[in-house]
């Protein structure tokens, strides 16, 4: 995971320290490819004041695990998306 963390470009040695530490229990169906992508190419979330949660802006993913709905609105709680949000 850490050939990952390193070609996040940026990321200083503090946030990388952090990131690992996000990723030691996280078990990702995708192997992380938002880690792998622009901020561009992932889902448009926006972060809901200080929560741990994410609304999703136009999402096309219905298989997500970290995806859930109420009502009309989607939510993800994906601590590395809340993460590199």
């Amino acid at each position: 995971m850490s050939g990952i963390i390193e070609e996040i470009i940026g990321l200083n040695k503090e946030l990388q320290r952090k990131l690992e530490k996000v990723l030691e229990n996280h078990n990702c169906p995708k192997n992380h490819t938002c880690l792998k992508k622009t901020v561009e190419e992932i889902c448009p979330v926006c972060p809901l004041g200080t929560t741990n949660l994410l609304e999703c802006l136009n999402c096309q993913n219905n298989t997500c695990k970290y995806l859930y709905r109420i009502g009309e609105k989607s939510f993800c709680e994906c601590e590395v998306r809340i993460f590199i949000q």
